[in-house]
């Protein structure tokens, strides 16, 4: 008997007959595989205009630093901050930021705050129609988890949005005005 003889891998792949299929399949892996291109953002300098918006009516900062004061009086009144006053506020007043009082409008501010998680999991309770009979039990789920200061703020958006026509279900309503202990059915229209 003789030794099986041995083949080159070559001979055996040369030899087969490739179906349309396998030629496709062949065709794709032969193509060099992009990848993602990461965009490399800017860094912030502190002369970097930002965007900050109101989410809370009647706001003010005075920024000790550089004497100046900062007025939003209207829910989405927009005004351009420098990066390094905004630090400052950062730094002597989380709570604008914590207790959704102002939001900055560029996400990089953001990410440098560590606030990306923050707005993730609360910024919904800002939006009146997140407000339905389905979603108010979580929500009061929700706003139980988070700070008194927050709540107070929150309960002030709550007022604005039912004022604004924003969350006008009676039942909802009435649910919220008993976990805040306030009276929100005599403002609606």
């Amino acid at each position: 008997m003789g030794r099986p003889r041995k083949v080159a891998q070559e001979d055996i792949v040369a030899k087969t007959v490739e179906t349309p299929v396998e030629k496709e399949k062949k065709e794709k892996e032969d193509k060099p595989v992009t990848k993602p291109v990461e965009i490399k953002q800017e860094e912030l300098t502190d002369e970097d205009e930002i965007d900050i918006i109101a989410l809370d009516s009647n706001v003010t900062y005075w920024d000790k630093a550089t004497d100046e004061t900062y007025e939003w009086h209207e829910v989405g009144d927009i005004i351009s901050l420098p990066f390094g006053t905004i630090k400052n506020m950062w730094r002597n007043h989380k709570d604008y930021f914590r207790n959704f009082l102002l939001k900055p409008l560029d996400e990089r501010v953001i990410s440098k705050l560590g606030l990306t998680k923050t707005y993730e999991k609360y910024g919904f309770l800002n939006d009146g129609d997140q407000y339905t009979r389905e979603n108010v039990d979580s929500i009061i789920t929700t706003i139980k988890g988070t700070s008194n200061g927050f709540q107070s703020a929150l309960c002030n958006n709550i007022k604005n949005m039912i004022i604004d026509g924003k969350i006008t279900d009676l039942y909802v309503v009435r649910t919220l005005g008993k976990y805040f202990n306030v009276d929100f059915i005599m403002l609606l229209d």
